[in-house]
């Protein structure tokens, strides 16, 4: 992914209604450098009034973008897997012969 860069600071308001560009991220491996370069690349966006949406994300990036937090800022949707649930285990007590009912 290559971002181009701009020859000075923008001092331009951003639209109302943000463009949305889709932007193919399948090169992008599942490191903080990643993470890194896709923020940078939305924060560039979001000040000329874009806004980037992820295509082809990794797995493994996309539970590092979950993990940091920033995975709905940068339009990243999250899938959750319901938890798995551990069977109740019944409290059982240890009786001797002498020992009253309960």
């Amino acid at each position: 992914m290559k971002i181009a860069r701009s020859a000075g600071p923008s001092h331009s308001m951003p639209a109302p209604h943000p463009r949305t560009i889709a932007c193919g991220v399948a090169s992008l491996g599942p490191t903080l450098a990643g993470v890194d370069r896709l923020a940078r690349l939305q924060l560039r966006a979001k000040r000329r009034g874009y806004v980037i949406r992820p295509r082809g994300v990794s797995p493994g990036l996309r539970e590092l973008l979950d993990l940091t937090g920033l995975a709905e800022a940068l339009g990243v949707e999250v899938v959750r897997q319901a938890e798995e649930r551990e069977q109740g285990l019944g409290l059982e007590e240890e009786r001797h012969p002498g020992d009253a009912p309960v």
